[in-house]
């Protein structure tokens, strides 16, 4: 049945130990100085005591990629771009798109 189904999921260490996210409820994380925020589905928010980088390489297999240097964005919860470089996310999250990042993000959905 579908309930057994395995889901990708990630553990993330928090202040108070660790949570167990499942991958595609992450719509974005955010680095907060040497933190990082993951937003998720249903207006949770985690925050884990590890920084961005770490969890950059663990969930870009996962098409969650970064796209400016504080932000890692959930390609599956991208809905729109604005050519400010603003992306809207699923429950009106909001990453900003960095230069640097601009080609590889665009080049996901075949926008040159």
């Amino acid at each position: 049945s579908e309930n057994n189904s395995f889901q990708p999921t990630i553990v993330v260490s928090s202040i108070k130990g660790f949570e167990v996210l499942k991958i595609k409820e992450i719509i974005m994380c955010k680095a907060d100085s040497y933190c990082t925020n993951f937003y998720m589905e249903g207006k949770k928010k985690v925050i884990s005591s590890k920084n961005l980088k770490q969890y950059e390489d663990l969930l870009a297999e996962h098409n969650i990629i970064r796209v400016h240097h504080s932000y890692l964005v959930n390609l599956g919860h991208v809905q729109s771009f604005t050519r400010q470089g603003e992306i809207i996310l699923s429950e009106n999250n909001k990453a900003s798109l960095g230069d640097s990042f601009r080609n590889a993000f665009l080049g996901r959905f075949n926008k040159k």
